[in-house]
């Protein structure tokens, strides 16, 4: 047909999406092939062929990406150019994505890791003081047994830490809550105080003496 359009053979500039504005979409493309010039220029020498279409294809390329990735992607210290691979011949448009690839993954992944808690270092508070009454009581002493009362009568004058009342047995219901060593040991009598019932250094000597002796 007539009004057909003849196949242009003009290479493209751009691979940019059309449905970015017109204007952004320039200023971009304006700022990727600057870039690239001082990418390119970044060398003694070209090994393009053709260093038209060679900024053409990178600038393409480049206007894929963010702003801060166009520049810092050429940048002369910190651009694809300095590192080790590329520092004495320019990068083909392939190597030049992935490198700008690298960047963008890496500023994402960093904005991930900005929206987590940030860790407290605060330093912590000594924790209080226990003072609650029958911190020290291990034994449960129900009402039911013998030595309760010997235990309520050695609760009169002991420390607070040392007894407490509890109500909560899930068996033996209430009761006293008193050292292990105020109760009765067997075959022996009833202390009267914690200090009473834990032998001498003295007594320990002489009773293995005597198991020794005898």
């Amino acid at each position: 047909m007539a009004n057909e359009k003849e196949p242009s053979s003009t290479p493209q500039t751009t691979c940019l999406q059309t449905s970015m504005p017109e204007l952004p979409r320039l200023r971009r493309e304006k700022l990727a092939t600057e870039r690239v010039k001082i990418l390119l220029g970044c060398y003694r020498r070209s090994d393009a062929i053709d260093p038209e279409i060679y900024i053409a294809s990178n600038a393409c390329i480049l206007a894929g990406y963010d702003d801060w990735v166009i520049v810092e992607a050429t940048h002369p210290r910190t651009g694809i150019q300095a590192t080790e691979k590329f520092k004495s011949w320019p990068p083909n448009s392939g190597e030049l994505k992935d490198f700008c690839e690298v960047m963008a993954k890496q500023a994402a992944r960093y904005a991930v890791y900005e929206q987590l808690p940030k860790p407290n270092f605060t330093p912590r508070a000594p924790p209080l003081p226990d003072d609650r009454p029958g911190r020290c009581a291990n034994l449960f002493v129900s009402e039911n047994v013998p030595a309760y009362a010997a235990m309520v009568e050695l609760s009169k004058t002991a420390d607070p830490k040392d007894w407490c009342w509890f109500t909560d047995h899930p068996k033996h219901g209430s009761g006293i809550k008193v050292p292990f060593e105020w109760y009765p040991k067997r075959g022996g009598t009833l202390v009267s105080t914690f200090r009473q019932a834990v032998p001498t250094d003295a007594e320990l000597r002489a009773l293995y003496a005597s198991r020794k002796a005898g």
